[in-house]
């Protein structure tokens, strides 16, 4: 009778990062083996299961019809494994040494680094060392243990993602503005109205709004005061100085005081995500994982901003 390898952890690693890396070459980098090695795992897998899970060309690797499922399960059971390892390595390991965070500028000094900061004080021997940019960093070639951005998150086998809050914005403006210039009544209004946009990288960026009928559209105007700063832009409409687009994790203490008015509540919108993200490969570390609770908590339903 013939005998068939066992299904390993390193043969399923191996054909979830190849699928998700497009190749066994990015997947024996991610995986710190041989291209050969990868390889022979993956069809070691095939050989065990009695099916072909992938379609190898010269150009392209593509999922079978079985591979697709088994694709879903193995990521499914390197999720538990790794589950399990995080919990035993913290019972076993110190919440120690230097901990990289990159955070966006704004966001991060009002949110993120004060729960972060926190871990100093229980843990005594942890060290961070926190970064503000509003630029996505590649955390694994500029050596971050953990990142939070706005937006984009990133697909990739190397990089762990979690969702931590949704970013609502909305359009207000100063009690003084609205009553030298008045309240608008629709979209079309905004034309003849003073509005502080943001810019990046030199280029305005449009709002995105949701109109009466529930469709989206882009709107900018010229002659528009703009700022590329997100608490400039915000201390710029306090100031009764026009209009803004802002989201709520920043302006929600001014809108509760009152200190600001929503304008055009139809056009509130969900517009980004918050996500924060790690090398998987550092996921078993206790300061990161401690770090990762942390921000989860501080974000927990409801957001502490308020909406």
């Amino acid at each position: 009778m013939r005998h068939l390898p066992s299904i390993s952890v390193e043969g399923i690693s191996a054909f979830v990062y190849t699928v998700e890396l497009g190749s066994f070459t990015a997947a024996s980098q991610a995986l710190g083996l041989s291209k050969s090695a990868a390889a022979k795992s993956v069809a070691r897998l095939e050989e065990r299961l009695g099916v072909q899970l992938l379609l190898r060309t010269t150009r392209s690797i593509t999922l079978t019809d079985e591979g697709k499922v088994f694709f879903l399960k193995s990521k499914e059971i390197l999720e538990d494994i790794e589950a399990a390892e995080t919990s035993m390595s913290l019972r076993r390991r110190e919440v120690t040494g230097v901990l990289r965070v990159s955070l966006p500028v704004s966001f991060g000094r009002l949110w993120a680094a004060p729960a972060l900061l926190e871990l100093t004080t229980q843990y005594p021997s942890l060290v961070l060392n926190l970064s503000f940019t509003d630029r996505f960093v590649d955390l694994v070639e500029e050596g971050f243990d953990l990142s939070v951005r706005i937006g984009a998150s990133d697909d990739s086998a190397t990089i762990l993602t979690r969702m931590l809050a949704e970013q609502t914005s909305i359009l207000c403006a100063a009690p003084a503005y609205i009553a030298r210039h008045g309240t608008p009544d629709k979209l079309e209004d905004l034309a003849s109205h003073r509005c502080i946009f943001f810019e990046h990288g030199g280029r305005l960026l449009p709002w995105h709004l949701v109109t009466e009928d529930g469709d989206m559209v882009e709107q900018s105007y010229a002659g528009c005061l703009t700022v590329n700063h997100g608490e400039a832009l915000l201390d710029a409409a306090l100031a009764g100085h026009g209009i803004a687009r802002l989201s709520t994790w920043l302006a929600g203490e001014h809108l509760r005081s009152g200190a600001l008015v929503p304008v055009l509540s139809f056009s509130d919108m969900v517009d980004r995500s918050i996500n924060l993200l790690w090398p998987r490969r550092r996921d078993h570390a206790p300061k990161i994982r401690v770090a990762i609770d942390a921000l989860v908590a501080r974000f927990a339903s409801p957001v502490p901003w308020g909406r």
